[in-house]
């Protein structure tokens, strides 16, 4: 406990029991997997108060050890759980860390599949046969992967530069107080519970696509109408003068 304290990583996770009777081990298993998952980036520790039943003649539900996982950083400490959607399983843990520390490479496949899942909309708004929304979609794809890929490599060389991690210490320090709010913990709660019904998600996508692509053709119908509507009444006065 002493070393998770003097840990210079910025996010600490704690596992502490209190001092009732310990039925068996309180510690889950997805505890130890976190801790191999997230090695250099949070600090994981152990503090078990708790004694065994037998040793304190303890034998009433009210007397057993409760455990609970608190979250320390240098701007806030959150006890895990007190929210909507933080559950004690590996994933929704696992998430509420991985929002807590961001990779540059979470942040490139998160920007990745925005791009990619933007580009899939070209072949529904574009006109033409199948084939050439298909073309046009690739191509988009294959542009937009480019572009990030060429601006990736050097706004990462940026950041490593020492000027600039001030602000990018103090950037990551608005960035953990708004993580712990109470928005993002519904965001990350919504995201876990449609993690679980992917088809859902998927019919939900293909069916907002459908309605943009039906209100994209009737404003460009509209637009084109009414550009024939203006230009009328100029046709009719040309041929009026030409008699």
């Amino acid at each position: 406990h002493d070393q998770w304290e003097a840990d210079k990583d910025p996010v600490k996770v704690l596992h502490h029991s209190d001092n009732g009777c310990r039925i068996k081990s309180l510690i889950p298993a997805f505890f130890s997997a976190l801790a191999v998952q997230f090695i250099g980036k949070v600090s994981f520790a152990v503090r078990d108060n708790s004694q065994s039943c037998k040793d304190r003649n303890l034998r009433t539900p009210s007397d057993k050890a409760k455990s609970v996982i608190m979250i320390k950083t240098p701007e806030f400490t959150h006890i895990y759980g007190s929210r909507k959607g933080e559950q004690f399983q590996h994933q929704a843990l696992k998430l509420f860390l991985t929002t807590l520390t961001p990779t540059s490479n979470d942040l490139f496949i998160l920007a990745l599949m925005f791009i990619n899942y933007s580009c899939i909309f070209e072949i529904f708004l574009s006109n033409g046969n199948l084939a050439r929304r298909v073309f046009r979609t690739l191509w988009f794809m294959a542009k937009g992967n480019f572009l990030l890929c060429s601006v990736w490599l050097p706004l990462v060389s940026v950041f490593q530069i020492s000027q600039l991690k001030p602000l990018l210490t103090t950037f990551m320090s608005y960035y953990r107080r708004m993580m712990n709010t109470e928005g993002a913990a519904v965001l990350r709660h919504d995201v876990l519970l449609l993690s679980r019904y992917p088809l859902l998600v998927f019919c939900t996508v293909v069916i907002g696509i459908l309605v943009l692509t039906y209100l994209d053709r009737q404003y460009k119908l509209g637009l084109i109408t009414h550009h024939q509507d203006e230009q009328q009444p100029l046709v009719n006065v040309a041929i009026t003068s030409t008699r």
